[in-house]
């Protein structure tokens, strides 16, 4: 029979349910989550304000893009987060009396980050399952960290330090040689091929439905 990761177990309870199969059992969790009809008719009616926040955010950091700690001025943000406290509220009430389940204007709530840790897929419905093969694998987008995300608006300044830093690598690698050849084996060598696969980890099976530590939506 099935065991383990061959098992996708479908439930309604994230800790109940998700949590226990997950942890106890190591089996593939599919949250099933009514409310996810409504959330996302909100979002795709209301999906302006958001792209809203987002252009609120960038013109937020421009205002601090050319300080730094010797700055003597601090820049005027008050129309701007008035602006934001505007558009996260009319986000809100467009969810109902209660807010949205998985958003609280431009931040995700508590209840989506506990989805995210425990459940591989969700979806409003099982039935969702039926309009994908069932040699599918459901892998999650690939999630920029917060450092990574700022790669775009720092890429001329970091362009300038290129030159410095290839001068220590050279640097480096010269120091790296010469403790070699008076310490032999004084550093591992490299390995020859890639061993890093924890990422295909999931391809290994075929019939493998769910193929990501984030959760995929199923809608």
């Amino acid at each position: 029979g099935a065991k383990g990761k061959d098992v996708l177990y479908v439930g309604d309870h994230i800790f109940g349910d998700v949590l226990k199969s997950k942890k106890l059992r190591g089996w593939r969790t599919f949250l099933i989550v009514p409310e996810l009809d409504h959330e996302l008719h909100v979002w795709t009616d209301k999906r302006q304000l958001f792209d809203k926040l987002a252009s609120l955010d960038a013109q937020l950091a421009d205002l601090y893009l050319d300080l730094d700690s010797s700055a003597k001025l601090k820049p005027d943000i008050s129309k701007i987060r008035s602006s934001m406290q505007d558009a996260i509220y009319e986000m809100d009430i467009s969810y109902g009396l209660l807010g949205s389940l998985f958003r609280s204007g431009s931040r995700q709530t508590f209840f989506c980050s506990q989805l995210t840790r425990y459940a591989d897929i969700y979806a409003a419905s099982v039935l969702n399952l039926l309009y994908y093969p069932f040699s599918y694998i459901f892998r999650a987008p690939p999630m920029l960290m917060p450092h990574e995300s700022t790669v775009d608006h720092e890429a001329d300044e970091l362009s300038g330090i290129t030159e410095a830093s290839s001068r220590r690598e050279v640097r480096k690698g010269f120091l790296n040689r010469r403790t070699s050849s008076l310490l032999p084996n004084a550093f591992p060598e490299a390995p020859g091929t890639t061993r890093n696969t924890h990422e295909l980890d999931d391809f290994d099976d075929e019939d493998d439905l769910s193929g990501s530590p984030n959760s995929c939506n199923t809608e």
